[in-house]
């Protein structure tokens, strides 16, 4: 599937993924104190609070996207979903700092399938795409510490649960339009063949 036949709500929802990506990794960067509070993050190990993700997210996109390439895109969209929406709740309810960075790590790895699913959907970047995708990221970033510096320290644990509808409304778009296509599969290569281009285009 190249990004010329990608419908655009399938473009959207991964669009509102990358904002969801985004935002998951600035958030805690605000969040010092609350944190160290709940499970006892001494301040040395803050930063890793973002490195851990930043690691899981950045060391996992491409050998996602090529286990993704043998499975599928819905296949590897929803191994991201199910991982990132776990960690997600889960980084609210461990009281210790190593479990909480393992889980920072392992919301990376979701987002890094989540973000290999969409590279199998949309190989082709346009400018415009680019454009919008990056919008997005920025935008993610900005609502993430904007989110983190004003959330009040007894409610932190919602700059995590937030992540989760989010992700899930990008993701059912996205799961119900890849079913769709997969059970319509490929047109024959005759038929595409003998059809116009433009037919050719739509179908393949």
């Amino acid at each position: 599937m190249s990004m010329v036949d990608a419908p655009r709500p399938l473009l959207a929802a991964l669009a509102l993924h990358q904002f969801v990506i985004a935002g998951a990794g600035a958030v805690v960067a605000p969040l010092g104190e609350e944190l160290r509070a709940a499970n006892g993050l001494p301040a040395t190990l803050l930063p890793w609070a973002v490195i851990a993700y930043a690691v899981g997210l950045g060391a996992l996109v491409l050998p996602a996207r090529r286990l993704g390439r043998r499975t599928g895109p819905l296949a590897m969209l929803l191994i991201g979903l199910w991982l990132f929406a776990q960690a997600s709740v889960a980084c609210t309810l461990v009281p210790d700092a190593e479990p909480f960075l393992a889980l920072r790590a392992a919301q990376g790895a979701g987002a890094a399938a989540l973000t290999a699913a969409a590279l199998l959907v949309v190989p082709a970047h346009t400018n415009r795409l680019i454009v919008v995708w990056g919008a997005m990221i920025v935008a993610g970033l900005t609502a993430g510490l904007v989110a983190g510096a004003n959330m009040p320290a007894s409610h932190w644990r919602w700059t995590f649960w937030a992540d989760v509808p989010l992700a899930a409304a990008g993701g059912v778009t996205a799961i119900r339009i890849l079913r769709v296509r997969r059970r319509r599969g490929p047109a024959p290569a005759a038929v595409r063949d003998a059809a116009p281009q433009p037919v050719r285009d739509a179908a393949a």
